[in-house]
């Protein structure tokens, strides 16, 4: 027989990973699949991706400084190694802008991209989570869902670094939905099991390496819908090897972009 105590503990730990994780409050994204936009000015920039695509919510790995970017409330600013904004300049853009969700780091380790070590990081996040005050809420950070962030992680965890009100991270290397979900699922294994979950939004997610037409998984998160989930953002580049989860080339929309634009609200 189960003893009550044992019942009670299972009940309190229940509670404290998934009870707080779903009843923390959310901001009021837009339902839909979110977009990371190629900001390069050859297939017209964010603008005009923003125009044609139409997305409830998006970023493009740019500095946050542009005021025809941050004046759009769909706009989540996203602070990486080779681009982010003096203290000074985060400060007043979160004043000027409160409520937004602020994107820190952007995969720190991989050496493709942030490269930076974890005891770096914890320095970063903590400088720019002061710099933000309470006019935005931050999130950490931009990790790939895989073995060598998950180990990232646990080193900046154990080196004291601040726990985001909600993590973002991204998916790739799934080429359907159920595909999709068990790399997810690697990433409630790994929070649940350290007491760390929090809500997500996932960044950055498509095909990635993995082989055959991206249009199944565009259409699956189309319509994906997780209370854990507060938001997920569809890579869309056209000037490299992924350049087929793209949503615009020099032309305008492509044939995946055109699915998203009658799907993404």
């Amino acid at each position: 027989m189960i003893q009550g105590g044992y019942v009670v503990w299972l009940l309190f730990r229940w509670f404290m990973v998934w009870g707080l994780l779903l009843w923390t409050p959310a901001p009021r994204l837009a339902p839909g699949l979110g977009v990371g936009i190629n900001p390069k000015a050859q297939f017209g920039g964010s603008v005009l991706a923003v125009e044609l695509l139409n997305p409830p919510y998006w970023h493009n790995w740019g500095q946050p400084n542009s005021e025809q970017f941050v004046t759009d409330p769909r706009f989540m600013p996203l602070m990486k190694r080779c681009c982010f904004l003096s203290d000074a300049e985060i400060t007043q853009l979160a004043a000027a802008y409160p409520g937004r969700i602020w994107l820190l780091l952007n995969e720190p380790e991989n050496p493709d991209q942030d490269n930076w070590t974890p005891q770096d990081a914890v320095a970063k996040i903590k400088q720019w989570r002061a710099a933000i005050g309470d006019n935005g809420i931050f999130a950490c950070c931009g990790t790939i869902v895989w073995q060598p962030a998950l180990d990232w992680l646990d080193e900046y965890l154990r080196l004291g670094g601040l726990m985001p009100v909600v993590w973002h991270i991204h998916i790739y290397g799934a080429r359907t939905g159920p595909e999709w979900d068990a790399i997810l699922e690697q990433w409630w294994a790994w929070c649940t099991s350290r007491d760390v979950c929090r809500p997500i939004i996932v960044s950055e997610t498509g095909p990635g390496w993995a082989t055959g037409s991206p249009e199944p998984l565009l259409r699956y998160l189309l319509a994906y819908d997780d209370p854990r989930v507060w938001g997920t953002m569809w890579f869309s580049s056209v000037d490299d090897e992924w350049g087929r989860s793209s949503l615009m080339d020099a032309g305008g929309l492509t044939a995946l972009g055109q699915i998203y634009s009658t799907g993404a609200q």
